[in-house]
């Protein structure tokens, strides 16, 4: 082992060390505001074109189309979509997320640019070709991402970040990262996030702006279902998603919630018991296949998606979910970001609590879990909501799920992504006057 590794098993070496170095990336993050701030200024001011990328690496964390729009028909930009490589599940899935992303926005009519050649086996350093005046991140976890791609190396553009996660657990990681110090403004979904960044943030307090999030507009707007992805005829049979998340084994994070193990033949038993009355979606966090194969035989995992594949009311779902969770009637789950994002549906929810689970919630996440349904004997309780909120429609928490999605909406007046347009502009005009 390491000396290295030895030294930070002791908290106090550990803590003392996390606080240099968050202390180098704040003042590089600084440095690098001052300098990118003045060649904007510079461009601003003889009239060239601000370049701005926007960056995503799955079509799950793509929810830009309405601030694309809004960038490009403004002629001060030049908007670059990039296509990052997702290193994080190995190669083959970072081809096939890359491959589905890149479908999605050429369906779109949305031109892009890809991190990573696969005739050549080449990951592109599209920073260095693009300069980008602007880029906006959709993560701080450097782990997802290839170095051409963290923010690490966007050195010269002034970075924000717009996160596709909802943010509900009490997570040092994901205020106190690298990226977080680096980057010059965090959009943040809710007010009540501020205090809670803050807290792990010693070194120097965040940039924040309260804007909802972008996938949220989907849900918040006129509602047009652009797709009905279910097999059965709503009118006869309910529809039910069962979205179970990736993690397994207690790593120290904040969170396990590993329903998964427990009941992943019991969701097959229900959906065929229930084959007359109800569809069953199964729509897993994307890099649950990941982790199952440090569990399961390759051939276990194909045979078990299969079957979700192979009966008449079920189906395996891996796409964009909103008009998936438009058209449902009610979900069972564990994905973390869920606890807030399927609240603007409206419809019903089971939160399943593992055997082992760990939840430490910030206050942000703990008011919405609050308005879910729970578990405690997770089988029983799984039969129990289906027989009686989803098939009887007795649902007693629909009051407060409205609540909780009209105090949200009431802190923005505005769609999250013309907030977001609206306070990059403000920047360069703050920027253009000298005044930041």
């Amino acid at each position: 082992m390491l000396l290295k590794e030895v030294l930070l098993k002791n908290d106090f070496i550990r803590n003392g060390y996390w606080d240099l170095k968050t202390n180098i990336y704040n003042r590089q993050g600084r440095h690098r505001e001052k300098e990118a701030k003045r060649r904007i200024y510079k461009k601003l001011c003889d009239g060239s074109k601000i370049n701005i990328v926007l960056i995503a690496s799955r079509k799950q964390t793509w929810f830009f189309d309405e601030l694309f729009i809004l960038l490009s028909e403004n002629q001060l930009f030049s908007v670059t979509v990039i296509v990052s490589p997702f290193v994080k599940s190995g190669k083959e899935e970072m081809i096939h997320y890359a491959m589905e992303l890149s479908n999605e926005l050429t369906e779109k009519q949305i031109p892009f640019l890809a991190g990573y050649d696969t005739a050549d086996d080449k990951y592109i350093d599209l920073c260095d070709s693009i300069q980008p005046d602007i880029a906006i991140f959709t993560t701080n976890w450097e782990y997802h991402a290839h170095p051409y791609f963290h923010m690490k190396h966007f050195d010269k553009s002034l970075n924000y970040i717009v996160s596709y996660a909802m943010h509900v657990v009490d997570n040092k990681g994901v205020y106190a990262s690298p990226a977080n110090y680096l980057c010059y403004k965090e959009f943040l979904p809710d007010g009540r996030l501020i205090e809670v960044a803050d807290k792990y943030r010693k070194t120097s307090k965040g940039n924040y702006a309260v804007t909802g999030s972008p996938k949220l507009d989907r849900y918040t707007q006129d509602i047009q279902v652009k797709k009905d992805p279910w097999k059965k005829d709503h009118k006869h049979y309910k529809r039910i998603i069962w979205a179970p998340h990736f993690s397994f084994e207690d790593t120290g994070d904040v969170y396990v919630v590993a329903s998964f193990y427990e009941i992943c033949d019991y969701m097959i038993e229900l959906a065929r018991e229930y084959s007359d009355r109800a569809e069953f979606v199964f729509k897993p966090h994307p890099l649950l296949r990941h982790e199952l194969e440090k569990h399961w035989s390759i051939e276990k995992i194909d045979s078990y998606y299969c079957e979700w594949d192979s009966m008449d009311n079920t189906q395996f779902f891996n796409g964009s979910y909103a008009d998936l969770f438009l058209t449902s009637d009610a979900m069972i789950f564990d994905s973390i970001s869920f606890i807030v994002e399927y609240l603007f549906t409206l419809k019903p929810a089971l939160y399943t609590v593992c055997k082992n689970a760990k939840l430490t919630f910030n206050s942000f996440g703990m008011d919405a879990f609050d308005r879910h349904y729970h578990t405690k004997n997770i089988k029983e309780d799984i039969k129990r909501f289906i027989d009686n909120v989803i098939l009887n429609e007795s649902d007693p928490l629909m009051d407060k799920r409205k609540e909780f999605v009209s105090q949200f909406l009431n802190q923005n007046n505005k769609k999250s992504s013309q907030m977001i347009y609206d306070i990059i502009n403000d920047d360069l005009n703050d920027i253009k006057k000298g005044t930041k």
